[in-house]
């Protein structure tokens, strides 16, 4: 299995527990990456399935949650209230994950100003380096909801949604340890879209 970093301490976790109690002689191996690296795992079948945010390309897809990409910061007053990413404010703390979701759904008229960039591997390192005001962070609004400390949130522009979800080459025909798993993910999480 893959796994974006953030993905793992929250969705997996949880799964993963549960999973050791039912079945504690069996093993899992995880994998973790952006959602670059996870894509290839699962797409060159290294992995039975993945656990990262859209696009999900061709392979088969189940969408677990709808985010979208916000900006957060530890000040209280930031000038505009929408940070535009193009032309911002302050230096841009983005972790790895968020950039290449960005890179992916950012119109090509909208580029980013790479020089206000500080790019980090993962969501925890963003989320200590906007604590510490080094900067404004740009992270999906789940992965601050679940791994933050209380920041302030302010829009982006322009607004980048996504999802969140499982994906495999066929989430039909996973193995069953991969099955059990999966459905482990959707019952022991209450963030989990359940229609």
């Amino acid at each position: 299995m893959a796994s974006l970093p953030s993905l793992t301490s929250t969705l997996f976790s949880k799964a993963f527990k549960k999973f050791r109690e039912l079945y504690p002689k069996v093993n899992i191996d995880l994998k973790e990456g952006s959602p670059n690296e996870v894509f290839k795992m699962v797409n060159e079948r290294t992995v039975d399935f993945g656990l990262s945010s859209s696009p999900f390309k061709q392979l088969d897809s189940m969408t677990l949650i709808h985010d979208h990409i916000i900006a957060v910061s530890s000040k209280g007053h930031i000038e505009k209230n929408i940070i535009d990413l193009s032309i911002p404010p302050d230096t841009l703390v983005i972790n790895k994950p968020a950039y290449e979701t960005i890179m992916d759904k950012i119109p090509a008229k909208k580029s980013l100003n790479n020089d206000q960039i500080l790019l980090v591997q993962n969501a925890e390192t963003a989320i200590e380096m906007v604590n510490d005001d080094i900067g404004i962070g740009i992270i999906s609004n789940y992965t601050i909801d679940t791994l933050g400390k209380s920041f302030f949130k302010y829009p982006i522009d322009p607004k980048i949604s996504l999802e969140v979800g499982l994906f495999s080459n066929d989430l039909n025909d996973l193995t069953p340890i991969a099955s059990e798993f999966v459905r482990l993910i959707k019952e022991e999480n209450p963030y989990i879209l359940t229609t």
